[in-house]
Order: C-alpha cells, then structure tokens, then sequence
C-alpha cells in the first residue's frame, strides 16, 4: 500500500478545494468521475482521505458532502506555515523562547500589547 497520495485521491482533494462554499456533495464528484465511482476507486480514494484525515464528510439530511479539513486545505497549511515561520523569527529576533502553542497559557503571556490594557498589568 502506497503511503503517498494517489492519482484519485489528488483529483478529489483539487476539486474540492476548487469548490463554492468548501463543501462538494458525493453526487457531483460521482457526475464528475463517473469512470472512478463505477469502479469503486472514487469511494475508496475518499475513505482513505477520510481515515488520514484531510477530508471530513458531512450529513444534511439524506445527502452527503465532503470538505477539506484543516491539514487538506494545502492554501491555509501554506499560511498556516508562514505565520508559524514569522512568529518564530519573531521570537528569535526578541530573544524568548517559541511558547508551546498547544499549552493554551500562553495566550496569558501574549497581552502585552493588547490594546486597552492596565498600565499596572
């Protein structure tokens, strides 16, 4: 089993970032690979992206979407990157440590320059 992303799953992936409203439903991507959901190749292209966790799929009612997650949206993991790579210049440039982004006290640490803060904060 191949760990990259294959031919299918790339297809999905472009289109749905191409799609109004980041939501697409499975019966236009059936419409628009008809060859690949008569094979199965479109089902299991998406369940694979499903279980790495690049697209998520939505119910409303009886129909079915899917969207890009976080990590599938190559744009804003492109942005993403980018503010992460400033911020830690920033730190470099300041001499203080990058704070652990997933420890959520930092936010505490990051009002210094908040706009209607206390002289005595």
């Amino acid at each position: 089993m191949s760990r990259r992303i294959g031919r299918v799953q790339r297809r999905v992936i472009d289109e749905l970032q191409k799609a109004p409203g980041t939501l697409l439903s499975w019966n236009e991507l059936k419409q628009r690979y008809p060859r690949e959901a008569a094979q199965g190749s479109l089902h299991r292209a998406i369940r694979r992206l499903r279980k790495r966790g690049l697209v998520y799929e939505h119910h409303f009612g009886e129909r079915r979407y899917l969207a890009l997650s976080v990590r599938g949206d190559e744009e804003l993991r492109k942005s993403v990157d980018n503010s992460l790579w400033l911020l830690k210049a920033a730190c470099r440039a300041r001499g203080v440590p990058l704070p652990d982004l997933a420890d959520p006290s930092w936010r505490e640490q990051l009002d210094a320059y908040r706009p209607g803060r206390k002289v005595s904060d």
